[in-house]
């Protein structure tokens, strides 16, 4: 099965802002740039249109494009030149979050494409426990930061397979810290809860005599095993759902420079003030199926 690589606060704010199409279309042309070309964020526009036709019908493709241009890819010549991590975090006014791979399958539909965005929140949580736990986040912030109602969310985790486990509710809010195995103050136990877990309460019949009380309500467990993980394509970055240098999602990304030929490399060393960069060793790459970079000096 094929996957494409996502980030996770991308897939989250665009949600929010309903431009999952353009981010949709955006996914996949740069999955196929990098596929073909190694990542050098350049397609022609026949092979764009060609790209965008396999999900979208009839005259689709040419509007997504259109309606894409100066935000996620610009005008270069005869093609377009789509935009890279860093420049997306500019125009997003948002960090990437985690890279998470989904399958290419997610695509079929704008619906199940938002499914899958959705799931990736989940993902670094049920991935970081090996799914023996998950992330605990309530509907109602759910609903806040995604933009998306409660039916929705239940749908998109039918799609997806997003196991939500509906947690206990507490007339009285435990005041016993497991970590530092002390009682803590009821007044700061309920603050800290709060705080830390969510302000809302719920009217439940919590001990089952026929009438509802109210009660300070958990939130729900969310596990994923949908979508994926990979470990980073220059193998520097180990982590799991660790941020690829190579697309700029890392904050020290500044500190690396790659390029797929080794003269451009070291012309753009040159012009960085910069001694070392990495270039693309095309025959160990194949080899092993994967791209593998070589440290190179502007002295070389």
């Amino acid at each position: 099965m094929e996957y494409v690589n996502t980030f996770s606060e991308f897939n989250r704010i665009c949600i929010k802002n309903r431009e999952t199409p353009l981010l949709r279309a955006w996914y996949l042309l740069r999955h196929h740039n990098t596929e073909k070309y190694g990542g050098n964020g350049w397609l022609s526009h026949k092979e764009a249109l060609s790209v965008l036709s396999v999900i979208y019908k009839q005259n689709r493709p040419r509007e997504i494009i259109k309606s894409g241009d100066g935000k996620w890819w610009e005008v270069d010549g005869d093609g377009y030149r789509i935009f890279g991590i860093q420049t997306m975090v500019r125009l997003l006014h948002h960090n990437p979050g985690h890279r998470v791979e989904i399958p290419m399958e997610a695509f079929a539909t704008v619906k199940i494409f938002r499914a899958f965005c959705y799931a990736t929140f989940f993902a670094f949580d049920s991935s970081l426990y090996r799914n023996e736990r998950g992330k605990n986040i309530s509907r109602a912030t759910l609903k806040d930061i995604f933009g998306i109602t409660v039916p929705t969310q239940i749908e998109y985790e039918r799609i997806t397979s997003i196991e939500a486990r509906e947690q206990l509710a507490y007339e009285v809010i435990p005041n016993f810290d497991c970590e530092t195995e002390q009682t803590i103050p009821e007044n700061e136990a309920i603050e800290n809860y709060k705080k830390e877990k969510t302000g809302l309460y719920a009217l439940t019949d919590i001990d089952h005599d026929g009438s509802k009380e109210s009660v300070y309500q958990m939130p729900n467990n969310y596990l994923v095993e949908t979508v994926f993980y990979k470990s980073n394509e220059n193998q520097r970055v180990k982590k799991v759902g660790g941020s690829d240098n190579r697309d700029g999602a890392s904050r020290n990304s500044h500190n690396q420079i790659y390029f797929d030929h080794k003269k451009q490399l070291i012309k753009r060393l040159k012009n960085k003030n910069r001694n070392y960069g990495y270039v693309l060793d095309r025959k160990i790459s194949q080899k092993f199926g994967k791209n593998i970079y070589e440290k190179v000096s502007k002295w070389s």
